[in-house]
């Protein structure tokens, strides 16, 4: 609440996105965007009907991304840029895609061109050795400032989008 950010991209849809909705709900009305994307257009539905039958499927945008060869993300053409329109990210939530150990490498800097300075990052599962890894990666990036991991579950990564 003290960043307020308006403009939410969740890596990874769930339990997390039927939250974020809520916290959208106690804006001001059309003031915060929740987007999610999904690389199981199976789980994504699922959870597009939980979204709609708790009325919390406005304004998530859920949007199915498959995963290459390395389990990584591929993000479809203007996908994103139609969702955002001229607005930026203010918060990344990092918890998939779901894959071989380090799959996430690159999720950070694919969505950085539609950041701000100052945008916020988290990574999920931190304490494990590919998102360590990960992280070492992002910290010699002078783009991604890695301020470190909270010690909750498995670990939570937080750092900032340097421009």
């Amino acid at each position: 609440r003290r960043e307020q950010p308006r403009v939410i991209l969740e890596c990874g849809c769930g339990a997390s996105t039927m939250l974020l909705s809520l916290y959208a709900r106690g804006l001001a009305a059309g003031e915060a965007t929740i987007i999610s994307l999904e690389q199981s257009p199976a789980y994504l539905e699922s959870v597009r009907g939980r979204l709609a039958e708790a009325g919390l499927d406005a304004p998530v945008h859920l949007l199915p991304v498959p995963l290459n060869a390395e389990d990584q993300y591929q993000l479809p053409g203007d996908a994103l840029t139609r969702v955002l329109g001229n607005r930026t990210l203010d918060w990344i939530i990092i918890d998939a895609p779901s894959g071989r150990p380090a799959c996430r490498i690159n999720t950070l800097p694919m969505l950085a061109p539609y950041s701000r300075a100052g945008t916020r990052w988290f990574l999920d599962d931190a304490f494990r050795d590919g998102e360590l890894d990960i992280l070492r990666n992002w910290a010699r990036q002078p783009e991604f400032g890695v301020q470190g991991i909270v010690p909750i579950g498995k670990g939570l990564a937080t750092g900032v989008i340097r421009k």
